[in-house]
């Protein structure tokens, strides 16, 4: 229809409509010079029977055999006929406007006072199945109100509006494509226009009305997809567009926040919908735009790959748990055993823990070897030759821990001897303990295979329980025994045995998972070459990056005396626990790294890009909540004496935590690609330079030197494993490690 010779192009777009869609263009049709289709790859029976029909002299579609976006549909339209109109009115496929809505739109054009202003007109929005209006629309009591955004369908556009701001943002995809655009009107001097008189049907969602007493409230019911587009498109509007008008973006947030709470209690299907919230979220930050299928291969088509992204985010997640739960019990439990062993006997426990720690190195790397080859024959459905795996990986870790066990009891007297300002009383609890210590190597390294097996199946409910059981009680039975004995002997003895009854029962586990494990296969030639390739050098990297994590303390012990220790030990520990956060993801990324890097290189490339950023972002905060405050938590937490000592250590650990915590994404991207060398080869780079750099650092700052001396050499172990991640990608992938940069440096907080 023309009004004062103004003519008007109308722009539908389609994906699967339903039968309603001709009643809809039939309300259309009468008011508008020209109508084009854009359908989004609909099926050939709709096309046939629904939206064909409809083409003619005055109808136009283009027929699109992918779904390319809403945004994009509508600039295809825009591009066709934004040279003979004067005007182009936008339309989803469950829009019906009422019979005078476009000559109401333009009649309100012409008498308006500021029409040199306005860039866009939209009428008012009520839902087809519920009649809801909203509080905007329904308060409206003047001829028209100025918003900041509308509804893409039924907003009428001057044509010359595309060229002075561009078209719809076709990465955006759909959501918030009319709030981007709305936006830059209002950027470039246009207003956007609501008029009152102009009136049209829409599909809000699944609107469904709830009654909480005498309050009436309503929720969309969005898809999981839809959900994952609004949260990453929401954040990506933040980011670009806050400081056009703030007021806008707080009351969008406010919005959101309200949403959520609604999706929380009255709708169905939440666990996806979360879990899309947070993938769209992350996507935001990181700048990953356009097709949710295209972004999201392997979660669209799950049957194609062994781990989906469910399977990532609940094992992450219990991983995480498993985690959390005993470092909440070593906060409670620390400061009564500093008080109850006094600084001497603590400092020596704190290097016990970490030996126990330390010993999984004999396992030669072959723990997680087992990891990969059991996921390959698992994959494979070849259960027959996990056995043979399983049981040749395990001789050799039992014969080499058994070689440490003996290495331990020769060189352990002399290692004590040498603590110059040990009580003679303490050291002979000391040597006492080497026993135990001795018998722990093969326990802990048995413990590694078996546990391989279990992540390999991807069984992280079943290994958390253990983990948190065994961080429980490696905290609290010190405490326990304290009541009986004060002996670091009788310490060791029962974390030894809370170990062995941890291995025994995890074992069981293991072989009710994998019956055909019950059968001791002996070794098999044609294993050893992979194992001992793939476990060579994870155990070079194994030996070396707990000697670069641990051998302050080493140092330490030997240079300054062994009071000032747990000044340095006790931030450490604490601070290091952060690192919950990325090892409980990484965990989970290594079998699924190792899976995409055969498959799609490009996929994985966008998953290490991903977890890169989340990580980036995720520790950001609590990092620079310990260097803020760092004096006043130590206080606290362990008294005036440790924070007057232990602040500064804490404030520089806490900025090598960062660094360190990004270092774990790329490290476990080289190692499941079967480029284990390449880590190995870093820190056998490293080592030296670090080894000179702490022993001249704590000579000059003691333990505080320790602290800087750490960090640095974490930040160069980050930058250099950034680097190399670009030697294990396909070059299909084309990385570019400077967008790389960018993007976190987008995603992180200044």
């Amino acid at each position: 229809m023309k009004t004062n010779k103004q003519i008007v192009c109308a722009i539908i777009v389609t994906h699967f409509p339903e039968k309603n869609l001709i009643e809809n263009i039939g309300a259309i049709f009468s008011q508008v010079d020209q109508c084009i289709i854009v359908d989004n790859a609909s099926s050939a029976e709709i096309i046939d029977q629904i939206i064909r029909p409809l083409e003619s002299e005055k109808v136009k579609i283009i027929y699109n055999p992918i779904n390319l976006g809403l945004a994009t549909a509508f600039n295809q339209g825009v591009h066709l006929v934004e040279d003979d109109c004067d005007w182009v009115i936008t339309f989803d496929q469950d829009s019906k406007p009422n019979s005078d809505l476009i000559q109401n739109l333009l009649s309100f054009y012409e008498g308006a006072y500021f029409k040199d202003e306005i860039g866009l007109l939209a009428p008012t929005h009520f839902d087809q199945k519920t009649g809801y209006r909203g509080r905007v629309y329904e308060n409206l009591k003047a001829d028209f109100m100025f918003q900041d955004y509308v509804f893409s369908s039924g907003s009428l556009i001057p044509t010359f509006i595309f060229k002075k701001i561009g078209y719809f943002k076709d990465e955006l995809f759909v959501d918030y494509i009319d709030h981007d655009f709305c936006l830059r009107l209002r950027n470039r001097g246009y207003r956007t226009v609501v008029v009152a008189k102009a009136h049209m049907a829409h599909n809000l969602g699944n609107i469904r009305i709830h009654n909480l007493g005498p309050k009436t409230f309503f929720s969309h019911n969005y898809s999981p997809r839809r959900r994952y587009y609004m949260a990453r498109n929401r954040v990506a509007i933040y980011r670009e567009h806050f400081s056009i008008k703030n007021l806008w973006i707080f009351h969008d947030i406010w919005f959101g926040i309200k949403d959520f709470i609604k999706l929380i209690f009255v709708e169905k299907n939440r666990v996806e919908k979360l879990k899309a919230i947070c993938a769209g979220t992350l996507d935001g930050f990181s700048s990953r735009m356009g097709s949710y299928d295209e972004l999201y291969p392997v979660y669209a088509n799950p049957a194609e790959h062994n781990l989906t992204l469910e399977q990532i985010l609940k094992n992450s997640s219990l991983n995480l748990v498993g985690q959390v739960i005993p470092l909440l019990i070593g906060i409670l439990t620390i400061p009564r055993l500093l008080h109850d062993l006094g600084n001497n006997r603590f400092s020596i426990l704190t290097i016990i823990w970490m030996a126990l720690g330390y010993f999984t190195f004999f396992d030669l790397g072959l723990g997680r070897a087992i990891i990969k080859l059991v996921a390959d024959k698992i994959g494979e459905g070849n259960r027959k030759e996990i056995p043979s795996i399983f049981w040749s990986s395990t001789f050799i870790m039992l014969i080499v821990s058994l070689l440490g066990s003996i290495l331990v009891l020769q060189l352990g007297p002399y290692i004590v001897s040498s603590f110059v300002d040990l009580a003679s009383d303490i050291r002979k609890e000391v040597l006492d303990s080497l026993v135990y210590l001795a018998a722990a190597i093969p326990i802990v390294t048995m413990t590694a295979g078996v546990r391989g097996v279990l992540e390999a199946e991807h069984d992280f409910k079943t290994l958390n329980y253990f983990q948190i059981a065994l961080g429980v009680f490696t905290y609290a039975s010190p405490l326990i025994i304290l009541s009986y004995s004060h002996r670091l002997d009788h310490i060791v003895f029962i974390l030894l045995l809370g170990r062995l009854l941890s291995l025994i029962f995890m074992t069981y586990c293991a072989f009710n998972k994998h019956p055909e494990l019950r059968k001791i296969s002996f070794v098999e030639r044609k294993n050893l070459p992979r194992l001992l390739t793939f476990g060579s050098w994870l155990t070079v990297s194994n030996i070396i990056s707990p000697v670069m994590v641990y051998f302050d303390r080493f140092f330490l012990s030997f240079m300054v005396p062994i009071k000032l220790v747990a000044f340095y030990t006790t931030p450490y520990e604490a601070v290091s626990r952060l690192l919950i956060i990325p090892s409980s993801l990484v965990r989970v990324l290594f079998p699924a790294f190792a899976t995409t890097g055969t498959l799609n290189a490009k996929k994985l490339m966008s998953t290490y890009l991903k977890s890169l950023v989340f990580t980036a972002f995720i520790m950001i905060f609590p990092c620079a909540f310990l260097f803020f405050f760092s004096f006043d938590l130590l206080k606290i937490w362990l008294g005036s004496e440790f924070s007057e000592n232990s602040y500064l250590v804490l404030e520089v650990l806490s900025i090598g935590i960062y660094f360190n915590s990004l270092a774990f994404i790329p490290h476990t991207l080289i190692q499941s690609t079967d480029r284990p060398d390449l880590t190995a080869k870093i820190h056998l780079f490293e080592l030296p330079f670090y080894l000179i750099l702490i022993y001249y650092l704590i000579g000059q700052f003691g333990i505080l030197g320790a602290a800087i001396a750490w960090t640095i050499r974490v930040f160069v172990d980050m930058v250099l494993m950034l680097y190399f991640t670009k030697k294990v990608i396909h070059p299909a992938t084309k990385f570019n490690h400077h967008k790389g940069s960018k993007i976190l440096t987008r995603a992180t907080p200044s």
